[in-house]
Order: structure tokens, then sequence, then C-alpha cells
């Protein structure tokens, strides 16, 4: 998802998807909105004074960010609950209030600020039976979201989402909201079971925003840029994999600057291997190193690019190298990290990557991690084998774990009875609820692939059949 930025002449991005709510989301006129920023961008530059801007009759929630040299200077929100006439009047005022309370005593100047407006039209009740499916009606931020319990509304407009940081998950929005509206932490189901009358709306809107201070206002739209629905061509799908690999190989290189870093720096780079997620808006990785599960998981991921027979050799190389050096950086324990054999998801991915990677075509040593790590993978897996640990986890944990034993088997290892894992398989397609299927789907098919199970069992064809209704149901 992208944001994306146009001249306000009237043309507004439509909503980008189809949300599952009760009626499509109208937006204001663009022509109305874009007159009334320039409203709002008068009143500012008057020093705050005057006559106030008004609202245009199809706005019914409005939110206001200023900006000083780009940083956020202060906000204000209206959710039009009191008198729609001076919504955009009311979330003004606030967000220069705001500044004038950030500025801790120094003078605010209007006229210095820049301004971005995000005026919505009717909210629309989002559908779902839990917070978390309420969250998955949207995409994060392509919409503000407000709660309402009885004669309380709470508010977050998409901009103010995004300035936060909140706009994945949008679950953490949700839940703002429900302390803002001094509800208990419960889920919706909950809270209306104690009587309340508590329901979750979009508020799809035009956001307006200006570079500087006398700049003309430009559109901003969150899009989920089009996907192409035709099959993925081979030389396409290798041009994908070479960019990532690309970006992993960037990401796990040396620091340019190393002789500049503090001492041992450049060690702990090389012992934690790939980052966190990068958040944008606040310029750093959250968290700093990424957690060992995505790490093997990005391992397993390379080594099935270095396996596939479709590739050229040059970029099976690369993606077995850069695979090799996530898996030494999981090996080699930072003072800052925990083992990778801690968490269950990075033993078993690991063991998987390492396996896949044996497999793989190629010239490097047959062995990609040292000997004693490997040991300790097989020593968590034979822990996590028994019945009383699969049992104590969750699906996908369990998923992970039984692929990795099979493979770990099917390479000579004693981490379990093939027999014992079998039937582990086999409880696991059975027990599974439809939803779970997609996820859980390919790795008991890795699973049984490396026992040699040509035919799958019963509960794995019922179980794939009832999978792809629920993808089919879930296109709608």
């Amino acid at each position: 998802m992208a944001i994306v930025a146009a001249p306000a002449l009237g043309q507004v991005p439509a909503p980008p998807s189809a949300p599952a709510t009760a009626d499509a989301p109208t937006l204001p006129d663009a022509a109305g909105a874009v007159e009334a920023f320039f409203a709002a961008r008068a009143w500012l530059d008057a020093g705050a004074a005057g006559r106030d801007p008004a609202t245009p009759p199809d706005v019914h929630s409005a939110a206001a960010v200023l900006r000083a040299r780009g940083r956020i200077a202060g906000r204000g929100l209206d959710a039009g609950t009191i008198d729609r006439a001076g919504t955009l009047a009311r979330a003004l005022r606030a967000a220069l209030e705001d500044a004038v309370a950030r500025a801790d005593g120094a003078a605010v100047d209007p006229r210095m600020l820049t301004l971005e407006l995000e005026l919505a039209g009717p909210r629309v009740p989002l559908i779902g039976r839990t917070f978390q499916e309420v969250g998955a009606a949207v995409e994060p931020g392509e919409c503000g979201l407000q709660m309402t319990d009885g004669t309380k509304t709470a508010s977050q407009p998409a901009s103010h989402l995004l300035a936060r940081r909140m706009a994945s998950p949008t679950s953490r929005a949700i839940l703002a909201m429900v302390t803002e509206l001094g509800l208990p932490a419960r889920d919706l189901p909950n809270l209306q079971a104690l009587g309340g009358a508590t329901a979750v709306y979009g508020a799809w809107g035009i956001r307006l925003a200006q570079p500087s201070p006398g700049a003309a206002p430009m559109v901003l739209a969150r899009l989920v840029p089009p996907a192409a629905m035709e099959p993925l061509s081979r030389p396409a799908a290798a041009e994908l994999a070479s960019r990532i690999v690309a970006r992993l190989e960037r990401e796990l290189a040396p620091p340019p600057d190393a002789a500049s870093l503090p001492e041992g720096a450049a060690d702990t780079f090389r012992r934690t291997g790939l980052r966190g997620t990068y958040l944008v808006p606040a310029d750093l990785n959250e968290p700093v190193v990424a957690p060992a599960a995505d790490q093997a998981f990005v391992a397993w991921a390379l080594a099935q690019v270095a396996g596939t027979p479709g590739f050229n050799g040059a970029l099976r190389d690369r993606a077995s190298a850069a695979a090799r050096r996530v898996l030494s950086a999981l090996a080699e324990v930072d003072p800052s990290e925990s083992p990778a054999v801690d968490d269950v998801n990075a033993t078993a991915l690991a063991a998987l990557a390492i396996d896949a990677l044996r497999e793989a075509p190629g010239s490097a040593p047959a062995d990609p991690v040292p000997a004693p790590f490997l040991a300790a993978l097989d020593g968590a897996l034979a822990r996590l084998a028994t019945p009383a640990s699969l049992a104590s986890l969750r699906a996908p944990e369990r998923a992970h774990v039984l692929a990795a034993l099979a493979a770990r088997i099917a390479a000579g290892s004693a981490v379990a009875g093939r027999a014992a894992t079998a039937s582990a398989i086999d409880a696991l397609w059975a027990d599974t609820r439809p939803a779970q299927m997609v996820a859980i789907a390919p790795w008991l098919m890795l699973a049984d692939r490396s026992l040699g199970r040509e035919t799958p069992p019963a509960a794995a064809l019922d179980a794939v059949d009832a999978a792809r209704t629920v993808v089919l149901g879930t296109q709608v």
C-alpha cells in the first residue's frame, strides 16, 4: 500500500477496496473540500482570527494536522456529533490549541504552519463479530475509524493513525478508542453483552495537504497497487526473486563505514543478522533486530529460491549465500539476543532451511551451519516431538514443527519416530478448522512429502476442499 499525492484539481482517488460494510462509502464533494481547505488556510493566515471557515454540507467529521517544517506541531479533530456546521472550525481550533500547548510557551505563528485536512463523509458501519474481524474489514489507514457507545463517540482519523504509526495493525487503534470511551478492555461481544451499544464505523474522506504554507493543496490517498490476476511467468518470478534477494543482500552486507563504528559494532551487526521492520515516520527499525523466527523464515524462503531448478545458477547461488549468512547469524548468538532454539517457530524453520539448503544444487559446502547449532536444533525438536509438547502448541506452530521433524527424519536424524510423526500429521489434518487450513496446509503437505507419503490421508483431501471454499468465499 502506498501514499499517493496528486494536485487537488477536483479529481479524488476512490477508496482502494470494497470494504465489508453495510453501505458503500461516500466521499465529500472534491470541489467543496478544496474550497474549505482554502478557507481554512485563509483563517490561519489571518492569525486564526476573523470569520470561521464553513464546513461543507456533506462533511460529517473533520481532522486537522499542523506542521512546522515537516514536524507535527498540532492535531485536532471533531467527529461532528455536536453541530456539523462548525465541525471544520472546531477541528482547526483544536489543532492550533494543541500546537500552542506543545510549544510550551514559545510563540506560535499560524501563518508559518502547513495544513493538512481530512474531511470525511457519513460514517459507515463496519461488520464483524469481533474487533479483529472489524479491523480486517478495511485496509490499514485507508479510512478513519469511529467508535460509539450510546451517546459517546471516539474518533481516529486516517491521518492521525498514520502519523502515530498505528495504521498497522488497525486493532491497536480500536483498542485505543475503547480506552478513550472509558470502556473495559474487552472484545466487542463482551462489551455488547454488558448492555452497551458499542459499534465501530469507517469514515472515508478526502485528505488535502500542502508541502509549504503558501503552496496549493494536494490530495493524499493510500492506495493498493493493482495486482495482475494472470499466473506469474517464470521470467517474472525470477525477476521478483532476484529483487528480493538483492534487498536482503544489501541488509546483510557489512556497514560501509565499519571502520568508523564503535569497537565491536561490526561484529554485533554480523551476529544479529537482519534488521526489524523499518518504520518510515520514525526513521528506525522496530525492533532493531528481526525476531529469530522471522529470520529463520527468510532463510527457508531463500533456500527455496536456491533449490528452484527454473532459476538460473547465479540467482540460486546468491540466494544460497544469503540464506547461509542468515543461518550463521542465528547460530552465533549475540549477547543482546535469545538463542533461536528458545523459540518454537525459529527452531522449526531454521531446521527446514538447513535441510532445504543441503538439497539445493550448487558447489557450496554441504553443511550450511556449524554442527553444534544443528545438534541444538535437533535436541529442541526432539523435546517438541512428544505428544504432550505437540498438544500444547497452537496449530500453526505444530504444523511448522511437524514439517521440521519430517524433514530431519528424511535426512537421517533420530529426532522422532517416523510412525509417530505421521500419526501426528494425520491428527492435525483432521483437527484443523477450514479457516486455518490455508495457512497450515502447505506445511503439512511439505511434511507428507518429506516422509514420502504419495497419497495424502482422506482428512487432507477434505480439508483442502474446505480451504478452497474459504478462499473463494473471501474473494467474493
